[in-house]
């Protein structure tokens, strides 16, 4: 069975051979860099950001991030696929509920430059401005929805 849609084309769009789920996260390198989490989100899901409540239906996203810190990918990612980590980061609000999840590692990558690609895409578009880019003043997100009909929205 291949990877699901909204993953591959993620993948494809960033030429990203390092596609891993919970089970492959330890073969990833430790080094610095960018990095994808493909999720699906099984129900509609409450996130606060900069104290405003949001609510996102259920669907398929894309949360991008980087790995500058000790460990790089490996650990970073090893953390996002963790059940037992205490909530840090907006993303961990989806991390929680998502029902799949996978990984895409991009050695030396930035994530700004990730999302730059990954909204040139017709199936994407940003569901909540601010969404894991309160240090990026680049991006108006690092969290972008993916659409099963490209034209349903483009935000």
């Amino acid at each position: 069975m291949g990877l699901p849609i909204p993953v591959a084309a993620i993948a494809r769009c960033l030429q990203c051979p390092l596609v891993v789920d919970a089970q492959a996260v330890a073969s990833l390198p430790v080094s610095k860099g960018a990095y994808a989490l493909v999720l699906r989100i099984p129900g509609r899901v409450e996130v606060t950001v900069r104290t405003n409540a949001h609510a996102l239906p259920a669907g398929w996203y894309v949360y991008v991030g980087s790995a500058r810190g000790p460990g790089g990918l490996r650990a970073r990612l090893a953390r996002h696929f963790r059940a037992d980590r205490k909530p840090h980061w907006h993303v961990d609000a989806l991390t929680a509920v998502a029902n799949r999840l996978y990984a895409l590692a991009l050695v030396a990558g930035s994530e700004c430059e990730v999302v730059r690609r990954l909204a040139e895409l017709p199936a994407t578009s940003f569901p909540i401005a601010g969404f894991g880019s309160s240090d990026c003043a680049d991006c108006r997100a690092h969290l972008l929805r993916w659409h099963a009909r490209p034209d349903a929205h483009r935000a």
